[in-house]
């Protein structure tokens, strides 16, 4: 049995989301965004006394009247136990709970409606699927050992497993406390009688205190690990090792036969190297060696993301609650909620994607989008380095703003970030060249399209409907795109675009900045060009088309002619980034 999706509805700052779950499903976001909060919900369903008293103290409120809300798809549910409450090897059931009540409701979904889950068929299902939090505080001295530590827990567990059906500790070490009796316990009071100043008419005893020898020995036990010749204390290693502990003991306390889990873990990857990481993201992926365990962690790891498929992240924002359809629970009463996205189930369908393609365009790149407030796609690393720095000496921070560049290294690969920034709603921006909207007049190719006279490349009159993101515009905008391209309306045409948080340049990077001459001087100077009669936009097309795009040199040009010099196309962009910033 595993666990196909959760909904979850008034829990903490999350007001209703849905998440589809795999082997390892990641929970990503910036810092207090809610994270955490989708492991504390499944703790509420399945741990319920756990959580009680965060209930009672307010912690767990979405707001002062609603109800919390959880509801679980399970899927392969093949124990004949649960037939009366499954169908089709899957079974719903629905958690409710509202501050005051004395316990929560479960109810199981069938033919159409809810029916009340029966205590019998509530423990059953406690029982035969678990749910293990690994909270993030996973240090050696307050967590693992120590009389609640999870060490101790699980040696009194096996201990007490051991001596269920027989017990021969107990009667051993009754033997061995007699024997300490009649030895040093007989030879310590006799010492302490002939001693003793006063009178000798009286005597003295030693009496084990009411506890539990057994659990003093497990107390005071120390753990350690032996890697080669090395034998180190647990509490000696570092706190990447002591999280490992942690988790593995968690699960060995946890895990019985016959029983499925699912274990969530706050920041797996806390104080662990690159290398390590991977190699935890690999292991428990490992079905072989968690067969029926699946996982949910929140992370801040790019690398652990990098080794997980897209469609097993879930992103967490924060958003202003003004941003929703306000209702009386909302007004006054939270000013942000957690939006959390998930690409859709049928996301290759739906944007015509090949996933061996799409997996391939992100194999290298670094997922570290998954944690920016914003994303700015452009055709090559070239574009973005100069649109960093035209933006951020634009009175922009990209650092302190959450900006993430993605480089598409070919315009063919646009459709991969561009979708899937749409589809997790992670505001972005994808600026391209002309030739992207309008392809060249002459084969298709730039060096054959350019006008004698001016230097500039000459387009087709009309939209180039192969574009890869076109199945995404409306009907209507394709026919006005293919309008204002015959009537070469560059800034209508891109005012349709800017509708689909694309932004096309009016020619290209560099050649907007010679197309009205502005910087014809500045590039002249880059290049060392003295003779008058080539000192013009013209000459530089022609004869340096290649070497002008050069990012150092587009930024060296930009630096000498200043931003009071920008072409409308750049003006307008920094307008455009801007714009996205304040949304």
């Amino acid at each position: 049995m595993k666990i196909e999706s959760v909904q979850i509805q008034n829990f903490r700052s999350i007001q209703n989301a849905t998440l589809v779950f795999k082997q390892v499903l990641a929970v990503v976001g910036q810092n207090n965004v809610g994270k955490s909060h989708i492991l504390r919900a499944l703790n509420v369903f399945f741990n319920f006394s756990e959580e009680k008293k965060d209930f009672e103290n307010l912690s767990h409120q979405y707001s002062p009247r609603s109800s919390t809300k959880i509801s679980i798809v399970f899927d392969d549910v093949v124990n004949p136990i649960f037939s009366s409450i499954s169908s089709q090897n899957k079974m719903k059931i629905l958690f409710s709970y509202k501050n005051g009540d004395d316990e929560p409701k479960y109810k199981y979904y069938k033919r159409g409606k809810y029916l009340d889950l029966s205590s019998v068929q509530k423990k059953r299902l406690l029982e035969k699927f678990k749910y293990v939090y690994v909270p993030i505080v996973r240090d050696y001295n307050t967590t693992i050992l120590g009389e609640h530590g999870i060490a101790y827990r699980l040696l009194k567990k096996i201990f007490d497993q051991q001596i269920e059906n027989r017990d021969t500790i107990n009667p051993f070490l009754d033997s061995f406390y007699s024997k300490m009796e009649k030895t040093v316990f007989k030879n310590t009071l006799k010492q302490i009688k002939h001693f003793y100043p006063f009178s000798n008419d009286c005597e003295f005893e030693l009496k084990r205190k009411d506890f539990d020898l057994v659990d003093q020995l497990l107390k005071n036990l120390a753990l350690k690990l032996i890697e080669k010749t090395q034998s180190v204390e647990i509490g000696d290693c570092g706190s990447g090792i002591q999280s490992a502990i942690y988790f593995a003991i968690s699960l060995a306390h946890a895990v019985d036969e016959d029983v499925d889990y699912l274990v969530g873990i706050d920041e797996p990857e806390l104080n662990m190297h690159p290398q390590a990481q991977r190699e935890l993201a690999a292991s428990l992926l490992d079905k072989s060696k968690y067969p029926r365990t699946s996982f949910v962690l929140t992370t801040h790891s790019t690398v652990i993301i990098d080794e997980l498929s897209h469609d097993a992240i879930v992103l967490c924002r924060k958003k202003n609650i003004a941003d929703v359809k306000k209702t009386r629970d909302f007004v006054g009463k939270r000013s942000v909620y957690t939006e959390i996205t998930q690409i859709s189930s049928n996301f290759w369908q739906k944007y015509n994607l090949d996933p061996n393609q799409y997996e391939r365009f992100f194999e290298f790149k670094n997922s570290d989008f998954f944690y920016s407030n914003y994303v700015v796609i452009t055709e090559s690393p070239n574009d973005c380095r100069v649109y960093e720095w035209l933006i951020r000496n634009n009175g922009v921070d990209p650092e302190k703003k959450g900006i993430t560049f993605i480089s598409l290294d070919g315009v063919l690969n646009i459709k991969y970030p561009y979708t899937l920034a749409k589809d997790l709603k992670i505001p972005f921006i994808a600026i391209v060249d002309r030739d992207v909207i309008q392809q060249y007049s002459v084969n298709n190719k730039r060096k054959e399209s350019l006008d004698s006279n001016s230097g500039l490349p000459i387009y087709k009159t009309e939209y180039n409907s192969s574009f890869s993101l076109t199945s995404l515009f409306s009907a209507s905008d394709v026919r006005n795109l293919n309008t204002m391209a015959a009537r070469n309306d560059y800034k209508k045409e891109n005012a349709i675009l800017k509708k689909y948080s694309l932004f096309s340049l009016k020619y290209a990077l560099e050649v907007d900045l010679l197309a009205d001459n502005s910087f014809t001087d500045e590039f002249c100077d880059i290049f060392n060009i003295t003779d008058v009669s080539k000192r013009n936009a013209k000459s530089l097309l022609l004869e340096k088309g290649e070497a002008i795009k050069n990012s150092v040199k587009v930024i060296n040009a930009l630096q000498r002619g200043g931003m009071n010099k920008l072409p409308e196309s750049y003006k307008d962009l920094i307008k455009f980034v801007k714009e996205l910033l304040k949304k």
